[in-house]
């Protein structure tokens, strides 16, 4: 499981620096992070609900299910189809001069 999330982690980084523009990098960084770590708190609401619901038990057995399904999402026909990754890389700032790091 930790090795899965340290791969994904990677590649996802990967794919931001590539496709995304400078200027926004930012930005789309602080919205991945803004949905996987707000989904946690939910995440955990939804679990307990369950766990009220049903037997402890029975609530690992669902989330064990959700797991086991959860790499179905990946045969989907839209992500069959699209096998490349986009073909324009974005460009650097505008005047192609490279970005300076001001924080410093």
């Amino acid at each position: 499981m930790a090795a899965g999330i340290i791969i994904f982690n990677t590649i996802a980084g990967s794919f931001q620096q590539t496709y995304c523009p400078p200027s926004m990098l930012g930005r789309v960084s602080a919205s991945m992070r803004f949905l996987v770590y707000g989904s946690i708190p939910l995440g955990a609401l939804l679990a307990g609900a369950v766990g009220d619901a049903l037997t402890v038990r029975a609530a690992l057995w669902v989330t064990l299910g959700i797991y086991a399904l959860s790499g179905t999402l990946l045969l989907t026909p839209a992500l069959c189809r699209d096998e490349d990754l986009p073909r324009h890389i974005a460009a650097g700032p505008p005047g192609g001069e490279p970005h300076q790091d001001t924080s410093s």
